[in-house]
C-alpha cells in the first residue's frame, strides 16, 4: 500500500473543483474540502482539507493531504500554521526530532509518518519546524510546495471575522 500512498503524495496534483471554505452558523471553524486530480484524472479519495478558527485570523490553520481508504481517513501530510499550543514529537520519532518540543508553525511530513503500508501513529505524531511565514499567502505557496499541489493562487482566504469571543 505505501508505495501507491507515496506516489500519490509525490506526484503534481490539481484541483479538481474550486476550492471554498465553508461554515454553520454554531461553529467556530470554517472547513474546506476539494477533491484533487493527477494528471487531469480525479483520484478516489485524495482530498485537500483546511481547517481555520474563524476569530482568529491569520492564525490557528491546518492544511492536510489525506486518503479515504473505505470508511477511514488517513492523513498523509499536514501543515499547521501559527498554532495557538506547541507540538511535541513522540519517544519514538527519528533523531534529531525525538521529543522535540516545537512552537509555532511545522509540517508533518509523509516520510517520517508512514512505515511500511501504515502511518506510524495517530494523526501524524512527527513534525518539524517551518519558518514562521510573514503572511497567508506565504503559507500557501509553502503549502503547494510541501504538498504537490496548485496552483494555489487565488486560493481562497478563510471567511476570518474580527468579532471578539
Amino acid at each position: 500500500m505505501k508505495a501507491s500512498v507515496e506516489t500519490l503524495v509525490l506526484a503534481p496534483k490539481s484541483f479538481a473543483t474550486a476550492p471554498r471554505w465553508t461554515t454553520r452558523s454554531d461553529d467556530d471553524w470554517v472547513n474546506l474540502v476539494a477533491p484533487l486530480d493527477i494528471e487531469g484524472v480525479t483520484v478516489e479519495g485524495l482530498r485537500f482539507r483546511g481547517k481555520a478558527h474563524r476569530f482568529r485570523p491569520e492564525m490557528q490553520v491546518t492544511f492536510r493531504l489525506e486518503i479515504m481508504f473505505g470508511a477511514s481517513v488517513e492523513p498523509l501530510v499536514r501543515l499547521d500554521w501559527r498554532p495557538t499550543a506547541k507540538h511535541r514529537n513522540p519517544a519514538n520519532a527519528p533523531q534529531p526530532y525525538r521529543l522535540a518540543s516545537i512552537e509555532g508553525s511545522h509540517l508533518h511530513p509523509f516520510d517520517l509518518n508512514w512505515r511500511g503500508d501504515k502511518p506510524v501513529g495517530v494523526n501524524l505524531p512527527v513534525a518539524i519546524p517551518l519558518p514562521q511565514e510573514e503572511s497567508y499567502d506565504d503559507l500557501l505557496a509553502r503549502v503547494g510546495q510541501a504538498f504537490n499541489v496548485g496552483p494555489m493562487a487565488g486560493f481562497p482566504r478563510p471567511d476570518w471575522t474580527e468579532v471578539l469571543v
